[in-house]
């Protein structure tokens, strides 16, 4: 069973009372952007493309003057209605968060406060760029406002457009979950009252460190809204027909497929299909049944979007990719290494332009350095003493020498040879002894005892030696002397 979403309006009828019928609303579209990445960029180039083609309400394009790039505002303004700008200083964009995100600030979602300005209009649907649309959603302005999709309220009620009341203490106490609500699509009432009490109430929002700052803000000021039924705002992450299934529903009556909390979005498997393991997913998605929902998405953008708008849009990139320089063969050859630098002494200060000597007094004249004035004034009757300046003098400092690697464990290097020999690290000496620096060998520690008699501790090897005699035998004498 399908959902009527006009069911509130069945009370009057205002086909059979002309005075009763009421006026047309003034109603349009709004897409908040903030920030320089091209990618979001080129999301938008294919989404404004593929909005008009759907609807003939007004698109607007609401951009933050403190960090939105004037070409990306001069790429968009000729595919909206109208492209204006909003100041987010003090509210957003300089106010510290603890974001989940690497590559941007998520308390700067909070912006889609600054489209409750357009007071213009009676009611605003606030879309993002990472949708596909199958088809018109012009019916959105039918439903009741302001309104949010929200997954708590249980599977068969997500396809309804009923009530939704809650209380800000649980709004904030459980505002680190996920899959509460999705601010993707906001059904919002233009009113400038309503704008300054999100303003106030962003500082609650922040002290919680709420995981999606928007969604909680929605929910926070917004105490009685009304669900958005799931056909304008189809994660795809739900596109699975067990999924479908449980809301009563087809593929085909999904009129919007968001591309929410991916990386790979419907425009990246379009244009860069293969992964890193060279798998074509365009292929693979046409025929494995996983992706039997995900799939039309994907391949009605390619169709309808991609295909027709592909080189208009690459036109305008062109000039926001990084030119790389071309790789020469020269550039692959390190450069050599800049010479020593050259200190020159600086010379001695400047002396003044004149010497003015005084009458009877010694004249002392220096001849001028290279930065000396250019006249000596002379008195007369004075001697003349000339100095000759000082040579400059030039320090160049010499290239300190390559250091050596270290030898290999277990080999020194050799004093002489500079070459790296083996050698065998001696064991150490037991307790009580040392090694002698004469014999190598360990000795007791402590005074070594006398050497026995006849003998004599030698110094070369601190043994005890024989004692070398001295003695000289006496000469023979004559007989007449031993006589005598």
């Amino acid at each position: 069973m399908k959902p009527n979403f006009n069911s509130f309006n069945k009370s009057r009828d205002f086909s059979k009372d002309a005075t009763a019928r009421p006026p047309k609303k003034r109603c349009a579209y709004a897409t908040i952007h903030f920030g320089s990445n091209p990618v979001y960029l080129e999301l938008e180039l294919y989404f404004f493309r593929m909005l008009r083609q759907y609807t003939n309400y007004d698109i607007l394009y609401l951009y933050s003057v403190n960090d939105t790039p004037a070409s990306f505002v001069d790429a968009i303004k000729p595919l909206v209605t109208r492209a204006i700008p909003y100041d987010d200083k003090n509210v957003t964009f300089d106010v510290s968060f603890k974001s989940g995100y690497a590559n941007f600030n998520t308390l700067r979602t909070c912006n889609f406060i600054f489209a409750y300005t357009l007071e213009q209009y009676d009611t605003v649907c606030i879309i993002e760029s990472d949708m596909v649309l199958m088809k018109s959603i012009d019916s959105i302005f039918d439903l009741q406002s302001p309104a949010l999709l929200t997954y708590y309220i249980g599977n068969q009620r997500l396809t309804s457009n009923n009530q939704v009341i809650n209380k800000p203490k649980d709004v904030l106490d459980n505002c680190r979950e996920m899959g509460r609500v999705n601010g993707g699509v906001m059904l919002i009432n233009p009113s400038r009252r309503m704008f300054d009490t999100y303003k106030s109430k962003i500082v609650d929002v922040v002290e919680r460190e709420c995981k999606y700052p928007n969604e909680t803000l929605f929910e926070y000021v917004n105490n009685r809204y009304f669900n958005l039924p799931i056909q304008y705002n189809m994660s795809h992450f739900l596109a699975k027909p067990e999924k479908l299934a449980k809301y009563n529903l087809s593929a085909k009556d999904v009129m919007v497929f968001h591309f929410n909390e991916t990386k790979y979005k419907h425009l990246d498997i379009i244009k860069t299909p293969f992964d890193e393991e060279g798998n074509d997913w365009l292929k693979i998605i046409q025929r494995d049944k996983k992706y039997e929902v995900k799939k039309f998405p994907i391949l009605h953008y390619k169709s309808t979007v991609y295909d027709r708008y592909n080189g208009d849009v690459g036109r305008v990139m062109k000039q926001f990719e990084k030119k790389a320089e071309p790789l020469t063969v020269n550039s692959l050859i390190p450069p050599p290494p800049p010479p020593p630098p050259i200190v020159i002494k600086k010379p001695s200060p400047i002396s003044p332009k004149k010497d003015e000597l005084r009458k009877g007094s010694p004249l002392i004249l220096k001849t001028p350095s290279p930065m000396s004035p250019k006249k000596d004034e002379l008195r007369k009757g004075s001697p003349l003493v000339l100095k000759t300046p000082s040579p400059l003098t030039l320090k160049v400092k010499t290239p300190s020498p390559i250091k050596k690697t270290p030898c290999p464990k277990g080999t020194r290097r050799n004093k002489k040879t500079g070459i790296c020999e083996p050698y065998t690290k001696k064991s150490k000496c037991p307790e009580g002894t040392k090694r002698s620096r004469i014999t190598g060998n360990c000795e007791p520690i402590g005074k070594k005892p006398k050497c026995p008699k006849g003998t004599h501790r030698s110094k070369k090897t601190g043994n005890c030696e024989p004692n070398v005699s001295t003695t000289v035998e006496p000469a023979s004498s004559s007989s007449s002397e031993w006589k005598n």
